[in-house]
């Protein structure tokens, strides 16, 4: 959830500390020469065959832990002056709910006394810095930018915010009122609207998937209901601190012992984790005359991030994901396009099938992944297909060298959130490349059963004609 935005460009603010700014080279107002058709090597008439053979890009970092146990990473570059901070903990939505958890990430940083908005408005507003939170199932964060110079002045501020949450009635009603704004506008969204149900559809009494819910949850949550979700979020031991950028871990940890190492250690409730085995299959149709486009969502509960089976799931969501897409859009012209993913999670993750589809294609759409899921088990493999799908897990996996200083600040709290590592290591990347098609054929046959299929469709009645799910349709206006 955006809690806030101040920002004023790096030329300023280097110019207000009395720095100089220069132009890059490769912006340089030199001549350029003109290039022709007839210049150089001819272009490629054809794309290289895929090869999955390269060695595996494993992202460096250095880490270390404070006194009183938080765990500190820093991913060190200096390309540019400026350094991307989080404060996280390993608590998010699955275990209070996402309405009380994002109402107390957001009222934390909005407290009117630690509020970084003020302070930045007023006197240091050159910094160029902006706040954020993001509410996960498994981990909050709480994030930030600056200019390296001002690296230990923002951190002190965004570490108060964690030290010290004011949680004054006004940040709490301002940060109800984006809930319950942010909520309707998902109920809006055939997309957001069907993942919600689905995820509910898939909880059975107690899952994880279940804890996204409207805004109607925050209605009674006041400065005593937020303190008791604050204690049961938030341990020394239980936090992590995460630098990308100009700095170093030497740094990093003089930062965090001085503003956070007197933290408590706490004993948190524990995170519920839910056997994969017992859910049974659900098939959700949500009425919406007129609506253009059918939405539709398939889940499967997979395995968690620590399991065995999940870098041979990330390779299948790939493969499938592929042949969906070609067979869908480019064979039928049903969809501008589908996908398939394998959430990372620390408890049991969604293997997720989705596309939207015209509402007279729908029953057709249906048909199709369910005929593409069988021939897994049945036909022979594409081992081109194979090699691709192996090449992109390996390839996102080992992204936080390439990707953008944020990016990679969330990638790298979404791996210790779910895996307890920053990153993955060369040897598991190069397990991946070894990924043999009879893993693909055992993990569909294992996980992507129609007796544990969910699925949830949302479009006009009207305009379907029979839809085939693995139980019976029911219809829900929720």
């Amino acid at each position: 959830m955006k809690s806030g935005f101040v920002f004023v460009s790096a030329w300023m603010a280097l110019s207000a500390c009395g720095g100089k700014a220069s132009v890059p080279a490769v912006y340089s107002d030199r001549p350029v020469a003109s290039a022709t058709p007839s210049q150089g090597a001819p272009l490629p008439t054809s794309l290289p065959p895929p090869s999955d053979t390269q060695s595996a890009s494993v992202t460096t970092f250095e880490q270390g832990k404070t006194k009183n146990g938080i765990r500190v990473v820093v991913v060190q570059r200096n390309n540019l002056p400026i350094v991307d901070m989080a404060v996280m903990t390993d608590r998010g939505y699955a275990q209070q709910g996402e309405g009380p958890m994002k109402v107390l990430a957001e009222s934390m940083i909005l407290g009117s006394k630690t509020s970084p908005h003020e302070r930045f408005s007023e006197s240091r507003s050159y910094f160029g810095v902006y706040f954020d939170t993001n509410v996960l199932s498994g981990a909050t964060l709480f994030t930030t930018r600056t200019l390296s110079p001002f690296t230990g002045s923002v951190f002190a501020l965004l570490a108060q915010c964690i030290r010290e949450p004011e949680l004054d009635s006004d940040s709490i009603a301002e940060s109800k009122t984006d809930f319950a704004r942010e909520a309707v506008n998902e109920r809006k969204s055939p997309p957001s609207n069907v993942a919600r149900r689905l995820r509910i559809d898939m909880s059975g009494a107690q899952h994880p998937y279940s804890a996204v819910v409207g805004a109607e949850t925050t209605g009674g949550l006041d400065k005593v209901a937020l303190q008791q979700v604050y204690s049961a979020s938030f341990s020394a031991d239980h936090l992590a601190v995460l630098f990308v950028g100009n700095t170093t871990l030497a740094a990093a940890l003089v930062m965090t012992e001085r503003e956070l190492g007197a933290f408590p250690k706490s004993v948190l409730p524990a995170r519920p984790v839910v056997d994969p085995s017992v859910t049974a299959a659900t098939a959700t149709l949500i009425p919406k005359v007129g609506l253009a486009q059918a939405s539709m969502k398939f889940g499967f509960v997979g395995v968690a991030a620590s399991h065995a089976d999940y870098y041979p799931l990330r390779v299948l969501s790939a493969y499938l994901g592929g042949k969906l897409n070609w067979k869908l859009r480019a064979g039928r012209g049903a969809t501008y396009g589908a996908s398939s993913s394998f959430g990372t999670r620390n408890g049991p993750a969604a293997f997720t099938i989705t596309a939207n589809v015209q509402n007279d294609r729908l029953g057709e759409a249906l048909k199709i992944v369910h005929a593409e899921i069988d021939k897994i088990a049945s036909d022979p493999v594409d081992e081109e297909r194979l090699a691709k799908a192996r090449r992109h897990v390996v390839i996102s996996d080992s992204s936080l060298d390439t990707s953008s200083a944020n990016e990679a600040l969330d990638e790298l709290a979404n791996q210790i959130a779910v895996t307890g590592r920053p990153a993955p290591t060369a040897a598991e990347l190069d397990a991946v490349r070894s990924i043999p098609a009879s893993e693909l054929k055992r993990v569909a046959t294992r996980y992507l059963a129609r007796s544990r299929e969910h699925v949830v469709v949302e479009g006009d009645p009207a305009l379907m004609g029979p839809l085939e799910g693995p139980v019976p349709f029911t219809h829900s206006n929720d």
